[in-house]
C-alpha cells in the first residue's frame, strides 16, 4: 500500500509549508462485522482478526480489563473509557506494527512484515467498501525545522499544533470517506473538545487516527462527529472531539450574508487595496476612490464626468476579489458622489458582501458622514 503524501489544498491550505499530516493510510478497526467474513479470504481475515462473539471478530492487539489498548492506560490512569468509541475506532499502527511483527512467523525483516500487514487490511478494505465506515491514520509532521509552527513569527504552543494537525485530518478523512467534495462544501465547526493527558516529544513519530462516530451511515453526511487520538511511542497523548455541519457553498454563501441583518455602512480598512472603476454608456473608464458602500449604494469620490452617463462600477481587491454592479447617480455629497445599485440581484448582494468581508469595517453614519478617517 503506498503512503500519500497530502496536497496542501485538500487542507485547505496554499502553501506545502502549513502541511503538518501526510502518510495516510486505512486504519483497521478494533472490531470487525462477522457477517462480512464470506466475502474476504479466511486467511487472510483469521490472520489479524479472531472471533469475539457471533456478530463480531476483533483485531487480537492487547486490551486491559476496561477493553482499553494497553497503551492507552500506560501514560494516565484518567483516559476514560467510552463504550461508544471503543465500537468504532481503529487501532493506531504504532500499537498494531510490533504486534502484527510478532505473528509473522518468526519474521525478522521488518519491511516484509509492514507489507504483509499492509496488503491484509487492504484486502479487508475492499472486501467491506463503503459498507464500513473507515477510520484514518496519517503520520503527523513533526520537525524542528518545519515552517509553521518552528520557523514561522508566532509562539509555538505544542496544544495549539495538535488541534491544527487534527483540522488537517479532518477535512482530508470527510474527502477522502465520504462523497463530499473540496470547493462543494465547507465545515461549520459547532463544537470542539480536547483532552490531553501528555507532552509531544520531538523526537519521536505522532500517529493520529480519526474515528468516525457520526450517527448513521449517510454518504454525503450533513452533520459530523470525528474524533482524533493522537499516539506517539504507542501511548496516548491526546483525544480532540470535532462535531462540524457540512454545508453546501451555495447555502453556505447565503447564510453568511452579512446584509441578511445589516443595514450599515462600510468603508475600506485600506484605500489603497481597493481598486474602484466607473463605466460609461460609450464603454469610458474613470478609476475613481471609492468611500463607502453598502447593500443598496455607494460614494465614491467625485470625477468630472457626465453622470447620467455612467452605467455600472467594479470594485475588487488585490486578491481579485470582485463585484460589479449598474449604478445611477443619486445625489452630489460635497466632493463625493452617491451612487444607487440598480438592476440588483440575490447573487449581486452576496457578491458585495464577499468584498466588503475582505478589507472594509462599519462606517461611523449614513453616506453624508460616511468618511476614510
Amino acid at each position: 500500500m503506498i503512503l500519500q503524501d497530502i496536497l496542501p489544498q485538500l487542507l485547505h491550505k496554499g502553501s506545502a509549508d502549513d502541511v503538518l499530516i501526510h502518510r495516510y493510510r486505512p486504519a483497521a478497526p478494533l472490531y470487525l462485522d462477522a457477517a462480512a467474513a464470506p466475502r474476504t479470504d479466511d486467511d487472510v481475515l483469521a490472520s489479524v482478526y479472531a472471533t469475539h462473539d457471533e456478530a463480531r471478530r476483533r483485531l487480537d492487539v492487547p486490551l486491559d480489563e476496561r477493553g482499553h489498548f494497553v497503551a492507552d492506560a500506560s501514560l494516565s490512569s484518567s483516559v476514560p473509557f467510552d463504550p461508544a468509541w471503543n465500537t468504532l475506532r481503529a487501532v493506531p499502527y504504532q500499537v498494531l506494527e510490533p504486534w502484527f511483527a510478532q505473528r509473522r512467523d518468526g519474521s525478522h525483516d521488518s519491511q516484509s512484515q509492514s507489507q504483509s500487514q499492509d496488503d491484509a487490511f487492504a484486502w479487508i478494505a475492499r472486501a467491506y467498501g463503503e459498507e464500513r465506515r473507515w477510520s484514518s491514520s496519517y503520520e503527523m509532521i513533526n520537525r524542528a525545522d518545519h515552517y509553521y509552527f518552528y520557523r514561522k513569527e508566532h509562539e509555538h504552543v505544542p496544544g495549539v499544533m495538535l488541534i491544527e494537525a487534527q483540522r488537517q485530518a479532518v477535512y482530508h478523512h470527510l474527502y477522502k470517506h465520504t462523497r463530499h467534495q473540496r470547493g462543494k462544501v465547507t465545515v461549520s465547526l459547532n463544537e470542539l473538545n480536547s483532552a490531553f493527558y501528555a507532552y509531544a516529544e520531538l523526537m519521536y513519530p505522532i500517529e493520529l487516527v480519526v474515528d468516525d462516530l457520526t450517527p448513521g451511515n449517510a454518504p454525503c453526511p450533513r452533520n459530523i462527529h470525528y474524533r482524533v487520538s493522537f499516539y506517539q511511542r504507542r501511548n496516548l497523548l491526546a483525544v480532540i472531539d470535532t462535531k462540524a455541519s457540512v454545508i453546501e457553498m451555495s447555502s453556505f454563501e447565503k447564510i453568511r450574508n452579512i446584509f441578511l441583518t445589516s443595514d450599515d455602512w462600510y468603508t475600506p480598512l485600506d484605500p489603497r487595496l481597493v481598486q474602484s472603476t466607473l463605466t460609461e454608456s460609450d464603454g469610458a473608464r474613470s478609476d475613481v476612490a471609492l468611500i463607502a458602500v453598502s447593500r443598496d449604494a455607494c460614494v465614491t469620490g467625485r470625477l468630472n464626468i457626465e453622470h447620467g452617463n455612467v452605467r455600472s462600477i467594479v470594485v475588487s481587491d488585490r486578491e481579485g476579489v470582485t463585484f460589479s454592479q449598474d449604478v445611477a447617480f443619486e445625489r452630489e455629497l460635497g466632493d463625493q458622489t452617491l451612487w444607487r445599485f440598480v438592476n440588483l440581484t440575490p447573487g449581486n448582494v452576496i457578491d458585495i458582501g464577499k468584498v466588503i468581508k475582505r478589507g472594509f469595517i462599519v462606517a461611523a453614519g449614513t453616506p453624508d458622514v460616511a468618511s476614510n478617517s
